[in-house]
């Protein structure tokens, strides 16, 4: 069977306050999409409370954070989506939290680490040597 994502790329696909129910297999799918992003964010928070340094601790939070608000939303949007609630249904409000979430939040996250994580790390590393020096 193949798939046409010409519906895709239309402005009343993505804008329809009432749109028509999605197919049982993305229903199912974006559910257990959600699903796993909570339990994720679980296990990222178990993670978080036994990382070494705080920069770990703070990664680990950052991630923790975006998937619990992942899953969350995602499964409040499901939750309309298969109740059809006009205007909460609309497919641009996942378009938009998987964009957001994903693309953005994931984007600023890996900036973060790739970026500002090494500036914190050398000035932890810094900041013990000085403090080598001062009496205790």
């Amino acid at each position: 069977m193949i798939w046409d994502i010409r519906p895709l790329l239309t402005a009343q696909f993505w804008f329809n306050t009432n749109p028509p129910p999605l197919l049982p297999f993305f229903e199912k799918a974006f559910f257990i999409v959600y699903i796993a992003a909570l339990i994720a964010s679980i296990i990222l928070g178990i993670f978080e409370r036994k990382a070494k340094n705080a920069t770990q601790h703070i990664l680990l939070e950052k991630l923790r954070r975006k998937e619990t608000t992942f899953g969350i939303t995602g499964l409040l949007l499901a939750f309309f989506s298969y109740e059809r609630t006009p205007f909460l249904s609309m497919h641009f409000f996942t378009g938009l939290l998987w964009v957001l979430v994903l693309g953005v939040w994931g984007g600023m996250i890996l900036w973060w680490r790739f970026r500002i994580a090494p500036k914190l790390q050398k000035q932890g590393v810094e900041r013990k040597e000085f403090e080598k020096y001062l009496p205790k």
